[in-house]
């Protein structure tokens, strides 16, 4: 922030303190070391209106409180007054936070700590932990917020011990999270709720031990597919296991279901490389809860993912807007391994083969209660990459959803990927006639198609910028995109959500999340930690008004369904899914 931009700031604080939106802004501008700047500024900030929970997650950002501890015990104080159901939406990123209060910060910084130490992850156990660290030192204020809520809340605790198991396996910051494990566990000691919280999380390590040495072993076998799933059903089956049939247990991915074994006659292994496991839970009330648990592959990163999506959806449905958005839950357990929910679906990939390569007979038998926007808006501001048919699944009653986030940001390990994966396939399960898909797209000329990569389509005055596409093609792609009542309507929902999405309060919010993610080692922020926000920031297109970012986004939209590249990308796909099988 420049000179100019903070005497600008301050001389209109008066004016700000009404807008909970300038509240990061005022703070970034005051420099909090002087006394005679800091005593007033405080003084105002405390005058300031209707500060949420959304503006406490802006002001842990390093660079918006400078290293103020001042500022950070504000920020504590608005989070502590806040629900647990609210905290727990964010907690992925406050438990990220943690690194960064300022005397914590500090002494990281310090320390430089050595990458390649390790440190065994401190597990659960009936007996009391030793300090992993070795340190007295105070956890911080953020630490001993989340502690307390945790002992007093069983679904907080889960999660939030899950997320320190991880933070465990950090080689950099393994010391800090286990010294918060640690007062965590010392903390359910001293009540009677948090005994019996703690030897829940020790029957869950158990749980995820046996599942994750079983998932291991499975992964690195070298033997057929048909092998594989016999030696699962056989380990499962074993008494001497303890998977089949156990005492009542909350799952670590669903608290609410009480599981009491795993069915090993429905266990399976898929088709991958990583070979992952469904495995069929039996629930104390007679239900099932399936799920899908992976060795090999890090799982954080889709984690965040379907957060972000939670999150943006709650903003959605704030204002009125059901999209009818596919959240399933997700947790890692691990640096390498975790979990996901199973959502019974097939792939389009699969529904093509299956249908004479046309989704319209599959979906007069099962569209009940389609989706409106199938996270269209979400996956090009998060940069989803690696779009392919095989990880675009439809769900019996028609719903369309995304699984697998290994790629975000605009990472993509093909080139020239589209900003949205809009095919044709898509556009039909939208209700589009093939009879007015296969004439139009049959009509492109593989000579004749460049696809331009660039997301930005109108310039900064709102002037479209020259496209590679003949006139013929842009009458066939309008006569495309406007030939049903139906898609004009998924059109509008895009529209709405990414004008949601790009209305200040909800902006900030989006951006605060990943600033807060910067020093989570996942691997497409971790690179460049500084390009994550700016990424976000260009995707939202705040340099734009909403009628010209409307209008961007919409080419972007037409230009992600004519695209020939991802076309030739689908089907050296599919020959490649074919050899592996």
């Amino acid at each position: 922030m420049s000179e100019k931009e903070r005497n600008l700031i301050w001389e209109f604080r008066y004016f700000l303190k009404s807008n909970p939106n300038a509240l990061g802004k005022f703070v970034q501008s005051v420099d909090w070391s002087e006394p005679h700047e800091s005593t007033p500024a405080f003084e105002l900030l405390n005058q300031w209106s209707e500060i949420g929970v959304e503006q406490a997650l802006e002001l842990l950002i390093p660079e918006i409180n400078q290293g103020s501890s001042m500022i950070w015990s504000f920020a504590i104080s608005i989070l502590s007054r806040s629900e647990d159901s609210i905290l727990l939406l964010y907690l992925l990123q406050l438990v990220q936070a943690i690194k960064f209060e300022p005397s914590i910060h500090s002494k990281l910084s310090k320390k430089h700590q050595n990458h390649d130490s390790k440190i065994n992850k401190p597990r659960i156990s009936s007996k009391t932990p030793k300090n992993p660290s070795g340190e007295s030192s105070p956890i911080g204020q953020l630490a001993a917020l989340l502690i307390s809520r945790s002992i007093n809340d069983f679904d907080f605790c889960v999660r939030f011990y899950w997320f320190l198991m991880v933070e465990s396996d950090s080689p950099r910051y393994n010391k800090l999270y286990g010294h918060v494990a640690y007062n965590l566990m010392s903390g359910m000691d001293k009540t009677e709720n948090g005994r019996i919280y703690r030897q829940t999380l020790r029957r869950q390590s158990e749980l995820v031990y046996k599942l994750s040495n079983l998932a291991s072993d499975i992964s690195k076998s070298k033997e057929p597919r048909t092998k594989k799933i016999e030696n699962l059903r056989s380990f499962l089956s074993d008494k001497l296991n303890g998977l089949d049939e156990f005492p009542p247990l909350a799952h670590p991915l669903d608290p609410g279901k009480l599981v009491v074994g795993i069915v090993p006659e429905r266990a399976m292994v898929f088709k991958s490389a990583m070979s992952p496991l469904l495995l069929v839970f039996k629930v104390i009330d007679g239900s099932e809860f399936t799920i899908i648990y992976k060795h090999g592959d890090d799982m954080r990163q889709d984690q965040l993912v379907l957060q972000i999506i939670d999150v943006m959806n709650n903003l959605f449905l704030k204002e009125n807007l059901d999209l009818k958005l596919t959240c399933y839950k997700v947790i890692s357990t691990g640096i390498n391994q975790g979990m996901s929910e199973f959502i019974p679906s097939s792939s389009l990939s699969s529904v093509l083969a299956e249908n004479s390569n046309s989704i319209s007979n599959y979906l007069k038998i099962c569209w009940t209660n389609p989706n409106r926007a199938p996270g269209v808006s979400e996956s090009v501001i998060m940069g989803v990459g690696d779009r392919h048919l095989d990880n675009l699944l439809l769900t019996n009653t028609g719903k369309l959803f995304h699984v697998d986030y290994g790629y975000i940001l605009g990472h993509d390990p093909k080139p020239f990927p589209p900003p949205i994966k809009l095919c044709k396939e898509m556009v039909e399960a939208m209700n589009l006639s093939t009879k007015n898909v296969q004439p139009i797209l049959s009509g492109y000329e593989v000579n004749s198609t460049v696809y331009n990569p660039s997301f930005q389509t109108s310039s900064p005055d709102g002037r479209s910028t020259p496209s590679a596409q003949t006139v013929f093609q842009k009458q066939q792609q309008l006569q495309l995109v406007n030939s049903s009542k139906l898609y004009d309507q998924f059109k509008s929902n895009c529209f709405v959500s990414y004008s949601l999405l790009r209305k200040t309060e909800n902006s900030k919010l989006v951006l605060s999340l990943f600033s807060l993610m910067s020093k989570s080692e996942l691997p497409d922020i971790s690179e460049e930690p500084d390009q994550a926000t700016t990424f976000i920031e260009s995707r939202l297109r705040m340099d734009l008004n909403d009628e010209m970012a409307t209008q961007s986004f919409q080419n972007t939209i037409n230009d992600s369904i004519s695209a020939l590249f991802p076309q030739v990308m689908e089907t050296i796909h599919k020959w490649a899914q074919y050899w592996r099988n």
